[in-house]
Parts: C-alpha cells; structure tokens; sequence
C-alpha cells in the first residue's frame, strides 16, 4: 500500500539490494531480519554504486542499545525520484 502523494517510481537498485539479501540463506535470520554481514553487502554495494556513477545516497545505521541487532535506513535518488528502504538486522544467536 502507498500512501501520500509521491505515486510509486520502480527501483532497479531496489530490486538490486533484494537480490543481494536474497543470494544466501545465510543473510537471512528470519521472515523480516537480516544478518550484520548481509547488511554490511549492501551498504559495499550502494557505495560502489556511487562511485561508479555518482549516485546520491544516505545510510542510517542504528544499532540497539543492546547492540544484538539494529535497523539500517538506506535512501537514494535514483531517475530524479527519492527512494527509501529500512532493513532490520540481529545476529544468529538471538
């Protein structure tokens, strides 16, 4: 569902980081979590990303204080058009 007024724009990059997160089932802890290290791969690839074609982006880490997982917010400009992800992240022990 969206809702506001921005209307919906395909992501490319998007569909890139899925795929990246999606390539082993070893960066996946559960049906909405992520591992650090699947995490620290797409933060490599949105920094290549820019160099390579000097892509305007943000990353937010935001670790938990009990530093056992954390949220990362990755935004982006892509075709003109702002595009916005949070990805959450906790290690395999929890």
């Amino acid at each position: 569902m969206s809702i506001g007024t921005a209307n919906f724009h395909p992501s490319a990059i998007e569909d890139e980081i899925y795929d990246i997160l999606d390539s082993s089932p070893d960066y996946i802890v559960s049906s909405r979590d992520y591992t650090r290290e699947a995490i620290e791969e797409v933060i490599e690839f949105m920094y290549k990303k820019a160099q390579s074609n000097g892509m305007e982006y943000d990353i937010i880490d935001d670790t938990h204080p009990d530093e056992r997982g954390g949220s990362v917010s990755i935004c982006w400009i892509e075709t003109g058009h702002l595009h916005h992800i949070v990805l959450s992240y906790r290690h395999w022990e929890d």
